[in-house]
């Protein structure tokens, strides 16, 4: 949303990312004189020197990487000491009488006093600064950093002690886990933490730390970037089973897509940080297209911690489209038939919207091949090709004759211009939140009933998002769950749209 954002706006505001998201010229320059570049570097490399010539804010985020040429990013973004960069130090040399836009990193990362903060899209911050108070380690991840720097015997004894010590982590699994049928983890508790195999852990991740020592011959400009993360992946393990903190994290591991085992800690509560921001400032706005469920806020400013007289306001869709749900929308065991009945019904300048990536790559299989048999002049353009530059180019060749296939969070975030070629929406299921997802882990236990009281107001607030994205030119909008019917959970939600828009039921 920044970069959305600061495009538009004129050039005599202060416009504030993170440090490393801007260019370094005296790195670039450092950078541009290796003797040796892979294919994607080089391709980085003549990209930037360009574009490096033409930017007026030196924000990496106005050039697109692709691939393995992300990986040359550090190598020529700032490092250290960004207040003598260029880039950095003219966007805080703007007229301090003007507002200032920053990323929500930046406001959390630096804390300042203000006098007024006007906080966009509050949930997503919330939401960023769970994810910066949590920790996330794989041994892939943490082998990429040691396999950025030149290969020695340090490294290579550090990727062996490692991956060993993984090893480790995965027996704890296997012993552990809690067999769950649907996600099965190994939470860490004192039982746990004081086994064996737990207790093994401490020296080892002391080992790493003292073999890491002789890593300082190699902190140059050019690795310093990659050490400091891999330094972050030492603190992250010595944080999770050596100074573990069970009253303020929930920490457990669990097998990731490749059946690698992956460790996770992630906070009970940002309320603390969340309020210390706040308190910075002498007066402060909240702006979200979800903050109300004609509670007067009061489920968002429990969850968060948030003062009770906080004055809150929900905004109106663009859209005021009629809201069809079918009374009689297929379950996951009739899905052939959902298939016809969209091939049979659907028009171009469509987009469907799926909750699972599963449904989306079953739709897109079968949606197409179902066009293609009924000899349709309809295209899928499914989000499964590729990325949303590519997305929109595809849907806007012809839009007329177009069908968007997407989950929640790609069409959340699409371009305008797609929105508003949108006439007809489709919503595959109520859009839950998956029961794996961390915040949904550390937050339900605080509520009796936590479906109806939790993930019921999340869900509706989900809704709104992707119907919110919906334009005047939308005609209309149509949900495939009955649930939204036969359940009172499903009419509890629904209820929160009748006021917006005409919701009419049909089979």
């Amino acid at each position: 949303m920044f970069r959305e954002i600061e495009k538009d706006l004129p050039d005599t505001l202060a416009k504030l990312d993170q440090p490393h998201h801007y260019l370094s010229p005296a790195r670039l320059e450092q950078f541009s004189a290796k003797e040796h570049f892979t294919p994607e570097e080089f391709r980085a490399l003549i990209k930037t020197l360009i574009w490096s010539h033409k930017t007026k804010t030196g924000l990496l985020s106005e050039l697109k990487f692709h691939g393995n040429e992300k990986a040359a990013l550090p190598m020529f973004s700032i490092n250290d000491d960004p207040e003598k960069e260029p880039f950095y130090k003219k966007a805080l040399e703007k007229d301090e009488k003007s507002p200032a836009l920053v990323t929500h990193q930046w406001l959390i990362e630096n804390q300042p006093e203000l006098k007024d903060l006007i906080l966009i899209d509050f949930n997503a911050f919330s939401e960023t600064l769970f994810f910066q108070n949590a920790h996330k380690l794989s041994l892939q991840y943490c082998l990429n950093h040691l396999q950025n720097l030149p290969t020695n015997d340090t490294t290579e004894a550090l990727g062996q002690k490692l991956t060993i010590l993984f090893g480790v982590i995965g027996l704890i699994y296997e012993k552990y886990n809690d067999h769950s049928n649907f996600f099965p983890r190994a939470y860490l508790d004192d039982n746990l933490l004081s086994t064996k195999e737990a207790q093994d852990l401490r020296p080892s991740i002391a080992n790493l730390y003292e073999l890491s020592q002789d890593l300082a011959p190699l902190n140059t400009p050019e690795h310093s970037h990659t050490l400091q993360q891999w330094k972050k992946c030492l603190e992250a393990l010595k944080a999770t089973f050596v100074d573990t903190n069970l009253a303020d994290y929930l920490s457990y591991i669990e097998l990731d897509y490749k059946e690698e085992p992956v460790f996770h800690s992630v906070p009970y509560s940002v309320s603390t940080q969340l309020n210390s921001i706040l308190q910075n400032c002498q007066t402060y706005r909240l702006l979200d297209e979800n903050l109300d469920l004609d509670d007067d806020s009061s489920f968002t400013k429990d969850l968060h911690g948030l003062p009770p007289h906080l004055a809150t306001h929900l905004h109106p869709p663009a859209s005021n489209c009629p809201l069809y749900i079918a009374a009689d929308g297929p379950d996951d065991d009739h899905r052939k038939e959902l298939i016809h009945y969209l091939a049979n019904n659907l028009h171009g300048q469509t987009a469907v919207v799926f909750n699972s990536q599963k449904a989306l790559q079953f739709h897109t299989l079968e949606l197409a091949a179902a066009l293609r048999e009924a000899d349709s002049s309809l295209t899928v353009v499914s989000q499964l090709t590729g990325s949303k530059g590519k997305l929109a180019e595809q849907f806007k060749k012809d839009p007329a004759n177009s069908v968007l296939l997407v989950n929640r969070y790609f069409w959340q975030t699409l371009p305008q211009e797609i929105h508003d070629q949108i006439h007809h929406l489709y919503i595959h299921r109520i859009p839950f939140d998956p029961p794996s997802h961390p915040f949904i882990l550390t937050q339900s236990p605080r509520y009796k009933n936590a479906f109806f009281d939790f993930q019921i107001p999340r869900a509706t607030f989900a809704l709104r998002s992707i119907l919110n994205r919906l334009t005047a030119n939308a005609q209309s909008a149509t949900i495939l769950d009955s649930r939204l019917d036969s359940k009172r959970y499903g009419q509890d939600i629904s209820q929160k749209f009748d006021q917006a828009t005409t919701i009419k039921i049909f089979n």
